[in-house]
């Protein structure tokens, strides 16, 4: 008798713990639907909170009471019957208050945010329906997004790869061979079969790790130019269509996609991507060749040029204080040979102090030794200096091509102390603040057949010096 009534107790026991779970499933599926509404990682612990109290801790309490009022008028029931009994009834009071409550059955509620607690604990989801308040205010900030390097980690890997090769193939049309075979080695590296500009966007694979280009695309974008707006991104109908686990659909083409480990937007087909990426391509171009202009009329036939090579100049010494890592060849082609060395001297003493790496010391004094120069601070021969002086813009390549990469050393230094700046951004900082200052410049002739150039308390002189307009800027 006895072992029949502990084995009814622990059946009673059994069936009240499934209770417990179906209840706590059917609460946090109800919770969720406010939940989502707030941070999902720990609008998920809450929720699960909420549900293991009201399904089980609250049953578990009043079992506990409802015991020792029996025991106080002289019963002995089994714990385990009295607490399965409690858990299946106050679950089933839960389901029952649910489902007469709730707007939505309790069965399609529980299938489409049954697991929405777990997703929510660890990060990865929601899926399925209960995605769709999620993705409704990833889309604003997807619309919203100016800049590639906010837009494109929340694209899906079709439409990053169908941007990047759209964008690639852009830069590719007409770009120097060095660039333009770069561009076509990183196309054919990834699967994406090109022998010219303009053929890439039909050999796309479907396999292709489009992140993972882009990436690579873009490294070789932000040296050929400056960083700029995205075209606009508009979709007509954002109505859900066909809704899976990890794939939905909208009536306006574009589909979410649940990949690495997020939920990411595939806006539109591959082509309008390369499109995109092709308008991309041509504002780099754009805004790259485009040289400041005055706000007036020109003081004379060579106002375009000088500003030219005095944008190229002061984006050289922005971008060196700045600590850009790749500062071009531009900076030396725009000053005179004789500027160029002192720059170079410069940027050579700050190089030669700041270098760490016995790698990145020896390439500096590899350079100091092939020109025959003194350490840092030490006077250099004047038949020395005559050479420099000479071939000032040499010196000012090779001292750049062996200090770019203690530039960035210092980055990843900064970025040890909490300064973690990329190097596109101190590259726009230059970027806008050398054009400023070229716009700003005021330019006169100085009667010997150079420029008067002031600009930000200086004064300088521009020069045509073989074949082109240079500036003689040396501190």
């Amino acid at each position: 008798m006895a072992v029949n009534r502990r084995l009814a107790g622990a059946g009673l026991l059994a069936v009240g713990l499934a209770a417990a779970l179906a209840g706590g499933l059917t609460i946090s599926a109800l919770a969720s639907t406010v939940a989502e509404t707030y941070p999902l990682t720990p609008a998920g612990f809450t929720v699960g909170g909420i549900a293991v109290l009201l399904a089980l801790v609250v049953p578990v309490g009043v079992s506990t009471g409802i015991l020792r009022a029996m025991r106080s008028r002289g019963y002995t029931p089994a714990p385990s019957a009295v607490a399965g009994l409690t858990l299946l009834l106050t679950n089933l009071a839960w389901i029952v208050g649910i489902q007469v409550a709730s707007p939505v059955p309790v069965r399609v509620l529980v299938a489409e945010r049954g697991t929405w607690v777990v997703d929510a604990m660890l990060g990865s989801g929601p899926f399925g329906p209960a995605a769709l308040p999620v993705l409704s205010r990833e889309i604003v900030d997807l619309q919203d997004a100016q800049t590639l390097a906010v837009a494109a980690p929340m694209w899906c890997d079709e439409t990053a790869g169908g941007f990047a090769v759209g964008l690639a193939d852009g830069l590719r049309n007409g770009a120097p061979a060095a660039l333009s075979d770069a561009l076509g080695d990183i196309l054919v590296r990834h699967g994406v079969g090109v022998d010219q500009p303009g053929g890439a966007v039909a050999n796309i694979p479907e396999d292709l790790d489009g992140q993972g280009l882009l990436d690579d695309v873009r490294d070789i974008a932000s040296a050929f130019g400056p960083a700029v707006d995205l075209p606009p991104l508009v979709a007509s109908d954002l109505t859900p269509g066909v809704v899976e686990r990890k794939r939905i659909e909208f009536a306006s083409g574009w589909e979410a996609r649940y990949e690495h480990g997020a939920w990411r937007w595939c806006t539109g087909t591959v082509r309008d991507a390369a499109t995109r990426g092709h308008a991309y391509a041509a504002a780099i171009r754009l805004e790259q060749e485009r040289a400041p202009v005055a706000a007036g009329p020109a003081a004379g036939p060579w106002d375009r040029d000088v500003r030219a090579a005095l944008q190229a100049a002061a984006f050289g010494r922005s971008a060196w204080l700045a600590g850009v890592s790749t500062v071009g060849p531009d900076f030396g082609n725009a000053l005179t040979q004789t500027a160029a060395a002192a720059q170079a001297e410069k940027i050579r003493n700050w190089c030669t102090q700041a270098a760490e790496d016995p790698a990145r010391k020896t390439a500096v004094e590899s350079v100091a030794s092939r020109w025959t120069l003194p350490a840092p601070g030490k006077a250099v021969d004047a038949s020395v200096q005559a050479l420099l002086e000479a071939q000032g813009r040499r010196y000012l390549e090779d001292v750049l091509a062996a200090c770019g990469p203690v530039a960035g050393d210092r980055q990843v230094r900064e970025a040890a102390r909490g300064l973690n700046v990329p190097d596109a951004q101190r590259r726009r900082w230059a970027e806008l603040e050398a054009r400023n200052l070229a716009s700003a410049a005021t330019l006169s002739d100085n009667g010997t057949g150079g420029v008067k150039v002031e600009v930000d308390g200086r004064t300088l002189v521009a020069v045509q010096e073989d074949g082109a307009w240079r500036i003689d800027w040396r501190d």
